[in-house]
C-alpha cells in the first residue's frame, strides 16, 4: 500500500516549493520527479492535495500572484509618484534576489515560456499579469489628476514600459544578473521616465 503523506507535509511549504520549481524551469520543463522531489511528497501526495500537474501550477500562480499584489500594492500607495515608480522598481529588485531565489518572476517567465496548451493555467498568467499592469496604469492616471504627470500623458504606454522593464529584471536575473545589475536598470528606468527626473 502506497504511504499517504508525511506528518509534516505543509500545503504552503509544499506550494512555495513547487514556485520555486516552476521559476527555475518553466511549466513545460518543470517534471513531476522534480515537482515532488522539492515538494519532499509522493505522486499520490501531489495529486490529493494539488490535483495534476496543471491545477498544481494554477495555485502556485496565484499563491504567487497575491504575495506580489500585495507588495506591489504598498510601493504604489506611496504620495508621491516618484517615489511610487522607485519602490515598485525597488520591490521588482528586492523580490529577484531574496534568498537564494534568482530564478526570475514566474509570472514574466510563464507569460513568455508556458505552453499555450496548459489552458487554463495560461489564461491564469494573461490575467494575473494584466491586472498588474491595470494597477501601475491605474496610479499614474492618479499622478495625472493630480497634476504630477501632463494632462495628455499617456498611462497605457507608460504602465506597459514600466511592465516590461519589470520583466526584463526578471530575464537578467534568471541569466544570473546580481542585485547592482538589477539595482542599475532600475535606477535607468527613473531616469528615462521624463516626468519622474531629478528634480
Amino acid at each position: 500500500m502506497a504511504k499517504g503523506r508525511p506528518r509534516s507535509f505543509c500545503p504552503e511549504k509544499a506550494l512555495e516549493a513547487a514556485i520555486e520549481v516552476f521559476r527555475r524551469q518553466g511549466y513545460d520543463g518543470a517534471s513531476l520527479c522534480d515537482l515532488t522531489a522539492a515538494m519532499g511528497i509522493n505522486p499520490p501526495s501531489l495529486y490529493a492535495a494539488f490535483g495534476n500537474k496543471e491545477q498544481l501550477y494554477r495555485s502556485a500562480v496565484e499563491h504567487y500572484a497575491a504575495q506580489i499584489a500585495d507588495r506591489r500594492a504598498k510601493a504604489l500607495a506611496k504620495p508621491k509618484l516618484r517615489d511610487a515608480i522607485d519602490a515598485l522598481m525597488q520591490y521588482g529588485v528586492e523580490m529577484l534576489t531574496e534568498g537564494e531565489r534568482n530564478a526570475g518572476c514566474l509570472l514574466a517567465r510563464s507569460a513568455y515560456g508556458c505552453d499555450v496548451t496548459a489552458g487554463k493555467a495560461w489564461s491564469d498568467v494573461r490575467v494575473r499579469r494584466a491586472s498588474a499592469t491595470r494597477e501601475i496604469e491605474d496610479r499614474l492616471e492618479q499622478a495625472k489628476a493630480d497634476g504630477e504627470l501632463p494632462s495628455d500623458a499617456d498611462t497605457t504606454s507608460l504602465a506597459a514600459f514600466l511592465t516590461a522593464v519589470l520583466e526584463g529584471m526578471s530575464g537578467h536575473a534568471a541569466a544570473g544578473a546580481d542585485r547592482k545589475a538589477l539595482e542599475g536598470i532600475a535606477h535607468q528606468a527613473l531616469k528615462v521616465f521624463p516626468a519622474l527626473g531629478e528634480s
